[in-house]
Order: C-alpha cells, then sequence, then structure tokens
C-alpha cells in the first residue's frame, strides 16, 4: 500500500514538475514584433506568361506590419497598395481589405493576392492597347509594390518577377 502511494507522489510532482516547465516556457514565448511601417517581405506572380489584354493574373505580396493598421475603412477608404509598370511608371492604385489583428496582438504578417484583370504589350507604333498598332512579338513588364498603412507609414519598394506578355491580338 505504502509503495503505491509513493508512486502516485512521486508521478504527481513529476507531473507538477513537468507542467510548470510547460507553462513557464509557454509564458516565454514572444509574439512577432514588426516595425510600426509595413515592410514587403516578397512579391511573386502567379503566370510567368500571359496574352495581351485576355488573361489575368494574381500579384501576391507577402508582408508584415507591426501596429496592424492595414487595410481600407470606413474612415480610411483610399488606396493603399501600388503597382508600378517598369516600362511606362504607371501607377496602378489598389485597395487592401480591412485586416483585423487578432487577440492582443497587434502585429499582423501575411499574403494580400491582388487579381489584375489584363495587361497590355507597349505598342511599337501607334496607340498601345489597340488592335491597330504595330507591337513587337512579345513584351515584358516588371511591376514594383508599395503598401501603405492606414497611420500613412509607407512600405519598402518590392519588385516582382518577369511577366511576359505574348503580343498577338
Amino acid at each position: 500500500m505504502f509503495a503505491k502511494r509513493h508512486f502516485f507522489t512521486r508521478f504527481s510532482l513529476l507531473l507538477l514538475w513537468w507542467l510548470g516547465v510547460f507553462v513557464g516556457y509557454t509564458g516565454c514565448i514572444q509574439p512577432d514584433k514588426f516595425p510600426d511601417e509595413p515592410h514587403i517581405k516578397s512579391v511573386s506572380i502567379n503566370k510567368t506568361t500571359i496574352k495581351n489584354l485576355l488573361e489575368d493574373f494574381i500579384v501576391s505580396v507577402e508582408f508584415e506590419d507591426g501596429d496592424g493598421d492595414m487595410g481600407i475603412t470606413d474612415t480610411y477608404p483610399e488606396a493603399n497598395a501600388f503597382l508600378i509598370d517598369n516600362r511606362t511608371g504607371y501607377v496602378d492604385s489598389l485597395k487592401i481589405p480591412y485586416i483585423s489583428p487578432s487577440g492582443n496582438v497587434k502585429s499582423i504578417s501575411g499574403t494580400l493576392n491582388f487579381t489584375i484583370l489584363s495587361e497590355c504589350c507597349i505598342a511599337l507604333a501607334g496607340i498601345s492597347c489597340t488592335p491597330n498598332a504595330t507591337y513587337p512579338v512579345a513584351d515584358t513588364v516588371k511591376y514594383s509594390v508599395i503598401i501603405k498603412d492606414r497611420a500613412g507609414n509607407v512600405s519598402n519598394m518590392a519588385e516582382a518577377p518577369p511577366l511576359i506578355i505574348t503580343c498577338q491580338f
């Protein structure tokens, strides 16, 4: 009888010790700490080649933001993502939907996906994006991306891989 009680006492003490170690370890885990300014970690495109004016594609932006104030709201409806065409310098203004930080942790990170409905080749002669212009066989575009949070903090500029556009109409 004494041996059984001694076993359960030792087992209980060992269990309490492991529970203490677990609680101590999990209490030391800190949430990710990012700067208040958004930071773009990488940019990718889901295709390498598209047909002129006929195909959509997705630009994915991996980001992190320390104060968790990303996305549009009723009081902040302005564009907050900018896609810059390196061929022309044209800036396409996009909107990041509201992103809610979870729990007490304000830092957020994730991937934003922007669907771009089409892209056109730059014409050699005539007006770009029209069937009667003269085009090369293919055109290559690289996009740079910038994002902005509701406090007005602007991210770094990150470049997407090249996207080849086949130019035949």
